[in-house]
């Protein structure tokens, strides 16, 4: 009986166990898909002028 026992709080503390690991990686992917996508957004670049006016090349003239 006391084996019996043993084995039954041995699966129950697995179990619990797996429910855990399941709730965390579950808040894991949660968190890191939100990082992911806001990274993207992040990642535009703003419009900026490809040349700058040279005013000493001007003046120079």
């Amino acid at each position: 009986m006391n084996q019996i026992m043993s084995w039954i709080c041995l699966l129950s503390i697995c179990f619990l166990c797996l429910q855990v690991m399941i709730f965390i990686c579950e808040n894991t992917f949660k968190l890191f898909n939100k990082v992911t996508f806001n990274n993207k957004n992040n990642n535009k670049k703003l419009a900026t002028a490809s040349v700058t006016y040279n005013y000493k090349n001007k003046i120079a003239k």
